[in-house]
């Protein structure tokens, strides 16, 4: 049975290769349906149409959430670090020091404040963290990072309760700009998570 099959296929293959070779300068039949047709050229390009406009969105919205995740890893590794400085001496120094102090830790940052205030300085970039405890020494610590790519304006906070996470809030569903991004006290236009992770990004981001 096995032997009838395998003569079959070769007398289809044979048959095939004879109707696709010229024969006596013939140009043979199937050499007219060869390349695609408009149709179906047609069809391709609408199913690539359909996926770009899948996968753009997709890959966009990725990006941007991978900026952000950047950006809160970076505030992350500050609070650990200010966690530590404040272990020594169970208190935060004053804001200007305390900066001071993280730069040693952490060189890959740039660190802004506004010493003798109760307001924090403006974060403009990603690298660029704004510190306060305040003009005194005491048990909290704020940090904020403005991420340019995705306009969004993360906070972490420690106190002697734990560690909080927030996003500066807008006054609208607008993008938050780098000189929105300092909040005018120690927790005005902070929105914080109820949890104990990152909120998600403001509505309309």
């Amino acid at each position: 049975m096995g032997t009838k099959w395998s003569d079959a296929l070769a007398r289809v293959a044979t048959a095939i290769r004879r109707r696709q070779s010229p024969a006596g300068g013939e140009v043979p039949e199937l050499a007219d349906e060869l390349g695609f047709t408009l149709i179906e050229l047609m069809v391709v390009l609408v199913i690539m149409g359909i996926l770009m406009a899948i996968a753009i969105p997709t890959f966009l919205g990725v990006t941007s959430t991978a900026n952000d995740t950047s950006t809160q890893s970076n505030l992350a590794n500050v609070i650990t670090s200010a966690k530590a400085i404040y272990a020594k001496t169970d208190s935060y120094p004053v804001t200007a020091t305390m900066a001071k102090d993280l730069q040693k830790d952490e060189p890959e940052f740039k660190f802004t404040t506004s010493a003798g205030t109760a307001a924090l300085a403006t974060s403009t970039k990603q690298d660029t963290i704004a510190v306060l405890t305040g003009a005194t020494t005491g048990t909290t610590f704020i940090a904020v990072a403005y991420m340019t790519k995705t306009d969004e304006c993360w906070v972490a906070k420690t106190t002697q309760s734990g560690v909080k996470y927030g996003f500066v809030k807008p006054t609208t569903n607008t993008e938050v700009t780098a000189t929105k991004c300092k909040p005018t006290t120690a927790t005005a236009t902070i929105t914080w998570s109820t949890g104990s992770g990152w909120p998600g990004a403001p509505a309309g981001h």
